[in-house]
């Protein structure tokens, strides 16, 4: 059986704030499953099928119309390009790493996922103080803000 850590990152987390924890958790041979929000977006298919019942055009036909398969694949190598730089110092201590892109809550995902594998802990960012957070965002403020703390993270032990 191998120890498997679930990284839950929601639409603005970054992964870069909880490698230095998974640095010290994490030893050969565990796996880390990283969930990464990809935001679903139903308007470019809704227009397309709008546009094809107006005009009369096949569905297919139309550029931005793309199967279900296409954009499935499109989300999890986005979601891969944002994760995987950032884990290499992990891979090279041989920790594998598996990125799986999702949409909608992110706690019924989670629930999914401890249910069907063997999770030995969920980490993911602190969602506290909203205002510094906000000023990082802003970009000038973020050097007078800048302490050299890390941010804080929840670490939870499901029980099974």
């Amino acid at each position: 059986m191998v120890d498997q850590i679930l990284i839950a990152l929601k639409r603005n987390d970054r992964v870069e704030e909880i490698i230095p924890f998974i640095q010290q958790i994490a030893r050969p041979g565990m796996k880390l499953l990283c969930l990464v929000h990809c935001g679903v977006s139903g308007l470019n298919a809704l227009m397309d099928q709008l546009l094809a019942i107006r005009t009369g055009i096949r569905l297919e036909v139309l550029a931005g119309s793309n199967s279900k398969g296409d954009v499935l694949k499109e989300r999890r190598q986005w979601a891969e390009q944002r994760v995987l730089p950032a884990c290499d110092v992990l891979r090279n201590r041989g920790v594998k790493i598996e990125v799986i892109a999702y949409a909608g809550r992110l706690q019924r995902v989670v629930q999914n996922y401890l249910q069907k594998e063997d999770i030995r802990l969920v980490m993911m960012p602190s969602r506290g103080d909203w205002v510094t957070k906000y000023l990082y965002r802003i970009g000038p403020m973020a050097r007078l803000l800048n302490s050299g703390r890390l941010r804080p993270v929840v670490f939870l032990l499901p029980g099974k």
